[in-house]
């Protein structure tokens, strides 16, 4: 059926209105760019607050998520051999340790892809790196609850805003599908595409464009009987695109899930009580503080004074009532309510506390240096989970697996990635406790190659040293090609060293030889 797609967007957007001005709300209380109103437009003011506590709530609740998940000078991932084939008795420790070695340089390829894609791929004047992709996202997420994330083929994220897509979950919480709204340039399809879609591309390549963007809709649906996604897009009311993907290239994040419900509820939204309540007591304040600042000059009934006599410039004298040094005619107006405007202030400082604790602006354990460690991300994510209500490891979970998954199937797909059975492979996101856990393993090898060492030659001869190398050099994060020499190397140099010292020898041997005959043709005849 011809717009079938912006048909279904229409429906599923029309329900979820309630849902939408919930968060404006909240937007409107921290960031109101991040979601701003219904129809809002670049000459339009945007909601206006009176306290900071929300956006900068927002601003350190997001810096720490990135900062735990995707730490710039940590691996953020592993990929480690399934139970199944680590615990094989029939698979060779030899085997199992030269498929790791692959592992680990699949895991660097996997991060240093997606790190530089954006940077590499971005176009003129406009760069965005993989950072500040998830940064946007996580924005949307503590204040909204919701994130809706695309990987491009050029291993780009797109960041859709929480009104430009809808989703429909089942009870488990499972995402069915989505639909994306976006508007863009028809020039950047294929011009079978714009044929399909009813557009003559020569007409379109003469428009501005400002002129010819188009809205196109996007459905991403889950196949449950063959366990994989399919992808459809729709321009001007024709599907100009179909394709069946095995891992979906889009993403979501929901917060917390009522039974039931398609999206989630962010931070923010379970604070709102205290952001509201602080944003107002701020606005009476700061009402309070404009009338205290205002100079209002009383003169007195029975005074000669007048009001130019109080315009003359200063210096210039003045006759007036004057008693004890203290001019007694004129005064000032004051306001006699402090005692009350002091509740005021005491309950704002309190709810303000209450913010600042809750979105963890009084943390101690933020980063204040150019490189963070794993013990500090270690407590980000332990601070980040008692904040987020226990949500942290399901964050974790949305954000990083689904990413990796597609980038290890898009990497394979262009031949980029050497072939790894998926079934043979385990991923793990390393967040949190697990964040920790190369630098844990890494401290047990130094312990048993220590231990090993005070044994003795004869216990130190049972350990292979080459597979010893590869590990504290895995384990240190270190992939400096050529440091650590290759058993085929190592043999190479092996064979090269028994050759020479067999020359040596032969050498030798034909000295004695040659030194034999002529101590023989010079010994006299007869002895």
């Amino acid at each position: 059926m011809k717009g079938h797609i912006a048909a279904l967007w229409s429906t599923e957007d029309a329900k979820r209105h309630a849902i939408l001005d919930r968060v404006r709300q909240c937007a409107a209380l921290t960031k109101p760019w991040v979601m701003p109103p219904e129809f809002q437009s670049e000459d339009l003011k945007l909601p206006e607050n009176f306290q900071t506590i929300g956006a900068r709530g927002v601003t350190n609740m997001t810096g720490k998520l990135i900062t735990a998940l995707f730490p710039p000078d940590i691996p953020w991932l592993q990929l480690d051999l399934a139970p199944e084939l680590k615990y094989d008795p029939n698979v060779g420790d030899d085997r199992k340790q030269a498929y790791l070695q692959r592992l680990y340089t699949a895991e660097m390829l996997i991060q240093a892809t997606l790190e530089s894609a954006d940077s590499r791929n971005a176009r003129a004047g406009r760069i965005a790196s993989f950072r500040a992709s998830k940064y946007r996202s996580l924005t949307q997420f503590v204040v909204t609850g919701d994130t809706l994330e695309h990987l491009d083929e050029d291993f780009r994220l797109r960041v859709f805003r929480r009104d430009q897509y809808v989703t429909r979950r089942d009870d488990a919480g499972d995402v069915c599908y989505h639909v994306t709204r976006e508007s863009i340039d028809p020039m950047s399809l294929s011009d079978e595409a714009l044929t399909i879609a009813g557009l003559d591309p020569d007409e379109v390549a003469r428009k501005k464009v400002h002129e010819r963007m188009l809205p196109l809709f996007t459905y991403v649906e889950y196949q449950p009987r063959s366990k994989s996604w399919v992808i459809t897009q729709e321009l001007e009311g024709y599907e100009i695109n179909e394709m069946g993907e095995k891992y979906t290239p889009y993403f979501a994040t929901a917060g917390e899930l009522a039974p039931g419900e398609s999206y989630g509820r962010g931070p923010v939204e379970n604070l709102m009580g205290g952001l509201w309540t602080c944003d107002e007591l701020y606005a009476k304040l700061i009402d309070w503080a404009a009338m205290c600042s205002k100079m209002v000059p009383c003169i007195d009934n029975g005074s000669e004074l007048d009001e130019e006599d109080l315009a003359r410039p200063s210096g210039e004298p003045i006759r007036a009532r004057v008693q004890g040094g203290q001019v007694q005619d004129v005064s000032f107006l004051t306001v006699n309510k402090y005692p009350d405007f002091a509740v005021a202030k005491d309950v704002a400082r309190t709810v303000r506390d209450d913010l600042a604790m809750a979105m963890l602006i009084e943390s101690e354990v933020t980063p204040n240096k150019d490189r963070v460690t794993a013990t500090q991300i270690r407590r980000l994510a332990s601070e980040l989970d008692g904040a987020l209500g226990g949500m942290y490891a399901t964050i974790s979970d949305e954000q990083q697996t689904p990413l990796l998954q597609r980038t290890m199937y898009q990497l394979k797909a262009k031949g980029r990635l050497p072939m790894i059975d998926d079934k043979a492979i385990k991923l793990v996101a390393l967040t949190g406790m697990t964040a920790l856990s190369r630098d844990i393993r890494l401290q047990s090898v130094l312990n048993f190659a220590a231990v090993v060492q005070q044994l003795g030659p004869e216990v130190a001869a049972a350990v292979d040293k080459t597979v010893l190398l590869n590990i504290i050099a895995r384990y240190s994060n270190i992939d400096e090609p050529g440091l650590v020499k290759s058993p085929e190397q190592l043999q190479r140099e092996q064979q090269q060293m028994m050759a020479a010292q067999a020359q040596m020898a032969a050498t030798e041997k034909g000295i004695d030889v040659l030194g034999n005959v002529a101590e023989q043709a010079l010994m006299p005849q007869g002895m």
